[in-house]
């Protein structure tokens, strides 16, 4: 027994110096294991490596005021030339916050590359030349260094500290990256006078500790400030990278990440300071930001209004439309995304451009001069993630669209893309929760995919040759997001040959006519007629072909056993397929599919496929429904089931034969 306790310790000792050695700490010294590694074991697809990343944050008092110190120190491997893009790095902050003098300084940029070069390990420092700003936008700058000497098999180190006003305001501690993380450390230092909640997000499991310690601040000269501070430190080891998945529109918005709200600051007989903020306080910032609520008012163009006869539109749709497009022909978009304008109304009028805030305020007050109410809708896009409702802040908001209401209906629409309608947002744009705004009244949560539906209708007829061929005719309908996705893949085309060759190819036939009306412009629908032949599948003398015949996908969605990601739909959306198949005399159905009906558990996916024959006529019905535009990862075996069976179902052919 004693032997085996002795052969258990060592066992121990020896796994925890190996544990030792994965996780050097020593900066400026990389391993020979670091250095000679040429691929990373639990990730044998991975480009680099994040070998270890450390973040010091604490609380300061310097010069007359609170302040955020952070210091950041990074390792990374490079495994071969794709990796070597991880030189460039690129480091955020603010130089101009919400109030005059607030900022951030980012000082202590280093970087150093190291190769193994004929059994020698050559050090490689970057020039303070080297780093340079960049400015985003008229709050945040960008710091950008690269660095020198990097190739494969290069160990990267660079660290930077920043000094930040914003002790209000914790900058979020990111674990996961898109390669992946063999370890990294957060260590969190707060004095206990500031009372916060800590947000751990992301889908990785994080070890947590925390503690106390005494500290010292120096207010003045003669004051000191005595307090505990508490500790939280957060450790992540082997964390997988976050990879690009289907129907996720940026993975590194689900990374596993922690975040600081700080709700008051409470020095017994010195201070208290109330720092929660509601929904209430941001709208009512809004509204008094001369970039926001500064820009709603009066109509530029409403002598054009006039001229151009839209105050005597009777249809509401048809003067939202007129208004829109009067609107885009004097204001282009310039791409930009943002939840304020970005120039002054003058200008964006002389240059004729402008982000989507700038033409969506213009916008709201057209609409409100010619008798709508129109009012601004704020939201977080897609690709930046999940709104958290229940943490409001400024900075989570990033988009602003238009609602726009008369009597007992509401539209929702943004100016910047050309190619969508009344009630069809940008799939970005598309979200679950969006704040619509009112001066002097409380907001107003809605769903705006529940109004920008995706729907199209299609009605395919056609004759079986006794060759084995389809002469068929398909006559479909868009509306919604499809039909914007039509208008976008049309647009990307060469020319309209090209689209038409392309969708022939895709089809596996040829087309023989083709014909489009609503492809271009702001239209509600996209009505396409296609006349194709195409060649029956053949076993034997009999053929066969599918019920729908083109199927319902070109590829199955979901092909991973698990998923750690939610599943982000484009827009709720309808199909719907009729199909009427005439058979030539002498010709039987052999075999035809049984009518199948597929649901979700929570009933939000469903199919319906129902065929039969009527004589010589072979009659199909299909329906198919996304209900939602979220599917969390604990239901995703669900939906990964329900897509396998439908694909199963749909793949299912008719067979026709000779009658004997």
């Amino acid at each position: 027994m004693k032997n085996q306790i002795i052969l258990l310790l060592m066992i121990l000792g020896l796994a925890v110096q190996c544990l030792a050695q994965e996780l050097n700490l020593k900066w400026g010294k990389p391993t020979a294991e670091e250095l000679s590694m040429t691929t990373y074991e639990p990730d044998s697809e991975a480009n680099a490596v994040m070998l270890c990343r450390i973040t010091n944050a604490r609380v300061d008092y310097i010069k007359d005021g609170f302040k955020v110190l952070y210091d950041v120190k990074c390792r990374i491997k490079v495994l071969n030339d794709e990796g070597k893009e991880w030189a460039n790095v690129i480091v955020p902050f603010t130089y101009n916050g919400h109030m005059y003098g607030q900022c951030e300084l980012v000082t202590k940029v280093k970087a150093t590359a190291f190769n193994l070069e004929n059994g020698k390990t050559v050090k490689t420092k970057m020039d303070d030349e080297m780093v340079f700003y960049e400015d985003l936008n008229k709050r945040t700058r960008l710091l950008k260094f690269t660095v020198p000497q990097v190739k494969q098999g290069t160990v990267i180190e660079y660290e930077y500290s920043i000094l930040s006003d914003f002790f209000f305001s914790f900058n979020d501690w990111v674990a996961q990256f898109t390669i992946p993380v063999r370890y990294t450390h957060y260590n969190l230092r707060i004095p206990e006078y500031f009372k916060f909640n800590i947000n751990e997000t992301g889908f990785e499991t994080l070890s947590y500790k925390s503690g106390t310690n005494s500290r010292r601040f120096m207010l003045d000269a003669n004051n000191v400030l005595e307090c505990m501070e508490n500790v939280s430190e957060f450790t992540g080891e082997n964390l997988p990278a976050l990879k690009k998945e289907n129907f996720v529109y940026n993975p590194q918005a689900y990374a596993t990440k922690v975040g600081i709200e700080l709700s008051e600051i409470v020095i017994p007989g010195i201070l208290y300071k109330n720092y929660s903020t509601t929904w209430d306080d941001i709208e009512k910032f809004l509204f008094n930001d001369e970039n926001f609520g500064g820009r709603l008012g009066k109509n530029p163009f409403k002598n054009e209004m006039t001229d151009a006869g839209i105050y005597d539109i009777a249809d509401d749709e048809e003067k939202i439309i007129a208004i829109y497009n009067l609107l885009k022909s004097r204001v282009k978009w310039n791409e930009k995304i943002s939840p304020k304008a970005s120039e002054s109304p003058g200008k964006i009028l002389k240059e004729g451009s402008g982000n989507n805030a700038d033409i969506n305020f213009i916008l709201i007050n057209m609409l409100n001069d010619a008798g709508f109410t129109a009012m601004p809708v704020v939201l977080r896009t897609r690709d930046r993630g999940l709104l958290p409702v229940a943490h409001p802040t400024l900075d989570n908001l990033t988009c602003v669209v238009v609602s726009v209401s008369k009597d007992d209906k509401t539209w929702y629409l943004d100016g910047s893309h050309d190619e969508q309608y009344l009630n069809d947002l940008p799939e970005v744009m598309n979200v679950t929760s969006a704040r619509v705004l009112r001066k002097n009244q409380p907001g107003e949560w809605v769903d705006l995919t529940k109004a920008c539906i995706s729907r199209s209708n299609s009605l395919i007829t056609g004759t079986l040759l006794t060759d084995g061929s389809l002469e068929l005719l398909r006559h479909t309908k868009r509306y919604g997001r499809n039909a914007s996705r039509f208008r976008q893949e049309f647009k990307q085309a060469a020319d309209s040959a090209d689209f038409v060759s392309k969708l022939g190819e895709a089809k596996d036939g040829e087309v023989t006519k083709y014909q489009v009306v609503g492809h271009k412009g702001f239209n509600k629908s996209v009505d396409e007629t296609v006349a194709f032949n195409m060649q029956c599948g053949q076993i034997g003398d009999k053929y066969f072909f599918k019920p729908t015949i083109f199927g319902l996908f070109s590829e199955p969605p979901f092909t991973s056993h698990d998923r750690k990601m939610p599943v982000e739909f484009p827009s709720i959306e309808s199909r719907n397929i009729n199909v009427n198949i005439t058979l030539p005399e002498g010709y039987e159905v052999d075999e035809c599919p049984k009518p199948v009906n597929i649901k979700t558990p929570d009933g939000t996916m469903s199919f319906v496929l129902m065929t039969k024959v009527d004589g010589q006529n072979i009659v199909t019905h299909c329906k198919f429904n996304i209900g939602k535009t979220l599917f969390t990862p604990q239901e995703y075996q669900q939906l990964k089931a329900f897509f396998d069976e439908v694909i199963k179902q749909a793949e299912e052919v008719i067979v026709i034969k000779k009658q004997q």
